[in-house]
């Protein structure tokens, strides 16, 4: 329970941040703890990478990096979610949702939008 509360008053403090300024912190973050990714980690996720894409080592290595680098501005958004929540059409336009929501009830279907 008290790691409930703890990541509610983290949420509360990233909230309170600048959008922008959240981002940048969630990105040095990541950057911060890169190198404490164990080694059999980041070589799996290059290995699984060159096996997909069919790319060269270096380039897997570039986007297992870059992908997992990802991961603290994804943290930020998860945290900032009351805030974005509030502001949702600033970050989503849905267009013709409600047009295929009512064409799929009245032939009796449901729908997911």
């Amino acid at each position: 329970m008290l790691s409930y509360w703890a990541v509610k008053l983290l949420s509360h403090f990233v909230c309170l941040l600048p959008h922008r300024a959240a981002m940048m912190i969630g990105a040095g973050l990541a950057r911060l703890l890169w190198p404490f990714i164990p080694a059999r980690r980041k070589r799996l996720a290059q290995t699984q990478i060159e096996r997909c894409l069919h790319v060269s080592p270096a380039e897997a290595a570039r986007i297992a990096r870059e992908s997992t680098l990802r991961f603290g501005p994804m943290l930020m958004e998860v945290l900032r979610f009351p805030v974005l929540r509030r502001h949702i059409e600033d970050y989503v336009t849905i267009t013709g949702a409600l047009d295929t929501m009512r064409a799929a009830l009245a032939q009796g279907k449901g729908a997911i939008i």
